[in-house]
């Protein structure tokens, strides 16, 4: 719920879709 959260803000933040807003998430936790 959380995650969805922050891919819905980071999308936002980024001006990008919601796809490329969770890729870019999982590579920021994956590091």
């Amino acid at each position: 719920k959380a995650r969805q959260i922050l891919v819905s803000e980071l999308a936002l933040a980024e001006n990008t879709n919601e796809d490329k807003a969770e890729a870019l998430l999982d590579e920021v936790l994956a590091s």
